[in-house]
Formats: structure tokens, sequence, C-alpha cells
């Protein structure tokens, strides 16, 4: 029987962006941000159509909630890559071969 997944999808987004370079993932934030912000702007309320007014203002909460919690998991990514690259550096510091053994022959 399969496991199910107990990470959620802010941990996938950290973990996806953790994995795609820094260079990518730091302006894809700064995009984000700026594409969410300009889709939370308050809607206008037109009382002959309530379901258009139901649906401005859910995209109004998603996109003001979201425009910080999708950039900073982002961040975090980019912040955990860094981390992690720089101790992939410096536990490979010499990338020469291991020349101890001797010869085998």
């Amino acid at each position: 029987m399969a496991r199910r997944s107990t990470t959620s999808t802010f941990d996938q987004v950290i973990y996806i962006s953790s994995v795609i370079p820094w260079w990518v993932s730091l302006p894809l934030a700064f995009v984000i941000y700026f594409y969410l912000s300009s889709l939370a702007v308050m809607p206008q309320i037109d009382p002959q159509k309530p379901m258009a007014h139901l649906q401005s203002s859910m995209i109004y909460y998603l996109a003001y909630w979201l425009r910080f919690i999708i950039p900073l998991s982002l961040v975090l990514g980019t912040i955990k890559s860094f981390f992690n690259s720089h101790k992939r550096a410096s536990l490979n510091i010499d990338n020469s071969p291991i020349t101890s053994c001797g010869n085998f022959l």
C-alpha cells in the first residue's frame, strides 16, 4: 500500500526552487510578486451582478495572500540552494582522483 505524502505544497515549492539555479528562482519570485500584486486590486461592487463580485473577491483574496507566500517560498529555496552549493563546494575542494591507492597491476 502506498504511503501518503506528508510534504505540503509550500515544502514542494521550496524544494523545486532549491533545485533550480538561484538566478532563475529570484527573478521568478519578483515576477510572481508583481503579477499577483496587479491581480490583488479591490474589486468594484456592482449590485446588478453579485456573482461577478464573488468571483473578483475570491481572485483578490487569493492573489493578496499568494503574492507573499509564493515569492517567500522561492526565496527560501534559493537560500537553501545557496547553502547546499557552498556545502558541496567545501566537500569537493580537491577534484583530482585518488592517487594514494597505488598501481593495482
